[in-house]
Formats: C-alpha cells, sequence, structure tokens
C-alpha cells in the first residue's frame, strides 16, 4: 500500500490517547463545538439523496455518523488502521486504503465526501486527489469538498496560538497548506468535474457565506466547500 500521507499515524496515536477516539479533537479539530456546527452545515450540501455516500479519509467517522445512524449506506475510506477500527464502531462501513489509491473500482458512490483533508497535502498532490475522487464517484454524483481557509484572518490569529500551545504540551501538529478557491476548482475541472456551487462557512455562528472570495469570508470563511458535480453520461 502506498502511503502518500505516511507520518500521520503518530499524531493520530497521541490525540487519541489524549482525547478518546469518539473526540473530535482526534481528527485535529480545536473546538468540539465548532465541530458539530461545521457537520450540520457539511451534511445539509449531502442531502438527503438516496445511494451510497462515501467519506474518504473519514477519520473516526464521526461527520457522517448522524446519516450511518438514520440507516443510510456510509463507506470510509482511511489509511490509519486503528482510525478505521473507531469508525467501524461508529457504524462506518471502513476500508483501510490510500485516498490518493482508493481500492474502490469506477462509479461506485452516489456521493462523495472529503472533509478537511485537502489542507494536510502539498498543492501538487491537489489533482492527483481530485482525479481520484472523480474516479469513483458515479456519473451525475456529486463531490463535497471541505477544506480549511489557512489565510482567512481568523485562522491567522488564532492558528498559531493553537500550535504553541500544542507544543507546550507535548503534541505534534499537523502540518497544513494553504489552497486557494480557485486552485480547487481548477483541479476538479481538470478531473472532469463541473462546479455546482462555492461557499466559505464560519461554524461557530452556523454561517455558509455565498460569497467565498467576499470580504466576509477573507475574515472569517474558516472553511472553503465546493460542490462539483460529474456529468451525467451521455
Amino acid at each position: 500500500m502506498s502511503r502518500a500521507d505516511a507520518g500521520k499515524d503518530q499524531v493520530y496515536d497521541r490525540l487519541q490517547a489524549d482525547f478518546g477516539e469518539a473526540s473530535p479533537r482526534v481528527c485535529g479539530y480545536v473546538s468540539e463545538y465548532s465541530f458539530f456546527r461545521q457537520r450540520a452545515l457539511v451534511l445539509e450540501m449531502v442531502g438527503d439523496a438516496p445511494g451510497t455516500i462515501l467519506d474518504v479519509a473519514c477519520g473516526a467517522g464521526l461527520v457522517t455518523l448522524p446519516l450511518a445512524a438514520a440507516g443510510r449506506r456510509v463507506v470510509g475510506v482511511e489509511i490509519n488502521a486503528a482510525v478505521c477500527r473507531y469508525a467501524r464502531r461508529n457504524g462506518i462501513e471502513a476500508i483501510r486504503g490510500d485516498v490518493f489509491d482508493l481500492p474502490l473500482a469506477e462509479g461506485v458512490a452516489d456521493v462523495v465526501l472529503n472533509v478537511e483533508f485537502a489542507q494536510e497535502n502539498r498543492p501538487e498532490a491537489l489533482d492527483r486527489l481530485l482525479r481520484e475522487l472523480a474516479r469513483v464517484l458515479r456519473p451525475g454524483g456529486r463531490l463535497v469538498m471541505v477544506w480549511s481557509n489557512r489565510r482567512g484572518l481568523v485562522h491567522r490569529l488564532i492558528g498559531p496560538i493553537h500550535r504553541v500551545l500544542e507544543r507546550l504540551r507535548g503534541r505534534r501538529s499537523f502540518v497544513l497548506f494553504h489552497h486557494p478557491l480557485a486552485g480547487m476548482r481548477a483541479a476538479g475541472e481538470g478531473a472532469g468535474l463541473a462546479v455546482h456551487g462555492a461557499s466559505a462557512i464560519f461554524p461557530p455562528a452556523g454561517l455558509r457565506l455565498r460569497r467565498p472570495d467576499g470580504f466576509l469570508a477573507s475574515l472569517i470563511g474558516s472553511s472553503f466547500v465546493v460542490v462539483f458535480r460529474k456529468p451525467a453520461d451521455p
């Protein structure tokens, strides 16, 4: 198995030891409250369409847990073996695999979800990631991408403080990269996907900002969201 994201296991293992497998902080979230507000915003965009939901880089399955609990079919892919076990205990059909080389056939998912993973990868990995996500999406299906806006003022203010505190506690942090909205759009279009919608979100207030390139989004837009569609077969 290729380990394109090798080196993260130690970070996960330490966070799990400190917070327990049921906490969103295992996946790097600073605030549990913010996570749950973000989850509500993201699941609105997933909607209630039938079919298989594929949660790529699913972590412990906490984002899609409400969908699985409601009886919808959720398949997760995660590289960390221990985290896969946590996801299975949360009702997710978790498969251990590399997100850049998914162990799945083409067109198996009606909705693909990738939440707060892209920023853990260098910009040159973005095209490869989007091509693989597009490959497993059925024609006519949707891909929901959510990633951190590292240039947003909220992150530039809080991020350095959080990193210092984590070092003082002896914890390693994920190395994070900025991906501008235009870069994500271009990567999706290069993979044969069409942009269906874009926004920025500020989970603590439950806000979805319809102008992701606007001034307000540059201040409090903590994450970008782009919904892609894969063209239906002619």
